[in-house]
């Protein structure tokens, strides 16, 4: 289904002309839209990633001895000396962690005070906080992912049952990580419970940076400069490429993507705003279809699609920005998703865009004796007509 829904999405023509790539996924040939890419500003090293610092931003020096503060006019002072390795986080205290080469560090930037948070020895690279664990989440470009409590007490969160090298982990709005290994693949891994992961794609880059956007697809950073947009069901697109010589790491903030390259430039990138469902009206309906629903919501602006449960809408209408009238399919019996295709992809699953097919209405008795009692009367009318015809 969820293929189906992507070859919808993008087109057959479109889906069909990408080419095969390893483990067998389907590469689109053009980017969903365009993007507006900004140097920034160059920074004396490679950065590694981002965090916000109110309007400014952070972000260590890869191997270097500073950590920078960059303004949105691209100003970019040090703030921190300490040898970063490349991965920065907000902390459970408002403070902010970096993966360096002696194992976490906490650093606050009012006072430039570090302090070796956590200890180990060997490589750590992405790191993230969760709230829902409390705890911090380390990539350490091998099978595993550590945790570390908030008193900074080292475990292995989760062993990869297959080879990977995770780079980065990033939390999901549901409490799942999304995870990015140096050789490409993308795989989600699940918190509730055991910790389990699912494979979603594979880029041909080297990769060392993923994010996601507000619709659930994810932007993987290569090293060939090409940032590649891939769906939850593992279709590929061009997002944009960067010039230069290859992309490190990359941090989406206030809407704005924040790019490091290894030629130490820090860029920014235009984000297209998310395509979302906020309400449909009515929510349920009968499941011959054929009546009209309202659904609102917003970034509705070019809609090229409009399905419910991945069947096609009969037709639709874009009133607005943030309203759509839909003439719904014929559809099985129970709850199915609605979802709205734009420009800037597909409208994220979620309770919102939920829509019920119902039986169709069994008359009551007293609907049953109307019926019967207009029946009869036209029965009997039909008659009266027919002997009048009979005696001309």
């Amino acid at each position: 289904m969820k293929i189906i829904t992507a070859v919808r999405a993008l087109g057959v023509r479109a889906y069909l002309q990408a080419a095969i790539l390893a483990g067998g996924l389907l590469l689109a040939p053009a980017s969903v839209s365009a993007q507006t890419v900004s140097l920034l500003t160059t920074a004396p090293a490679t950065v590694g990633d981002f965090a916000p610092l109110g309007a400014d931003v952070l972000t260590p020096g890869y191997y270097g001895t500073a950590v920078y503060r960059v303004t949105p006019g691209g100003a970019l002072t040090a703030v921190g000396a300490f040898t970063a390795e490349r991965g920065v986080t907000v902390g459970h205290d408002g403070a902010f962690y970096f993966t360096t080469v002696e194992g976490v560090r906490r650093f606050v930037p009012a006072s430039g005070s570090s302090s070796l948070f956590a200890s180990r020895t060997g490589v750590q690279t992405g790191i993230t906080y969760h709230p829902g664990l409390n705890v911090y989440l380390v990539a350490t470009q091998s099978n595993a992912i550590l945790q570390i409590s908030t008193s900074g007490v080292v475990s292995t969160y989760f062993n990869s049952p297959v080879t990977r090298a995770f780079e980065s982990v990033n939390v999901a709005p549901n409490g799942d990580l999304y995870v990015v290994s140096h050789t490409g693949e993308v795989d989600v891994i699940t918190t509730t419970g055991a910790p389990a992961m699912t494979p979603v794609g594979r880029v041909i880059d080297g990769t060392y940076d993923i994010e996601r956007l507000g619709n659930g697809d994810y932007l993987i950073a290569g090293t060939s400069g090409r940032i590649t947009r891939m769906t939850p069901a593992g279709v590929q697109s061009t997002f944009v490429t960067i010039p230069g010589s290859g992309l490190f790491r990359m941090q989406l903030i206030n809407g704005l993507l924040y790019v490091g390259t290894f030629d130490n430039r820090i860029y920014t990138v235009t984000v297209p705003p998310t395509t979302t469902i906020t309400g449909v009206s009515p929510a349920s309906g009968p499941n011959g279809g054929g009546y009209p629903v309202v659904i609102t919501g917003t970034n509705f602006t070019g809609a090229t699609a409009v399905t419910f449960g991945g069947v096609a809408a009969a037709s639709y209408t874009v009133n607005s920005a943030t309203q759509i009238t839909a003439t719904v399919p014929a559809g099985t019996i129970g709850p199915v998703d609605i979802a709205v295709t734009t420009p800037q992809g597909t409208s994220p699953n979620t309770a919102a865009d939920d829509f019920t097919y119902a039986p169709a209405p069994v008359p009551t008795l007293s609907e049953w004796a109307m019926i019967l009692f207009t029946l009869t009367l036209a029965g009997g009318a039909a008659m009266i007509v027919q002997r009048r015809r009979m005696t001309l």
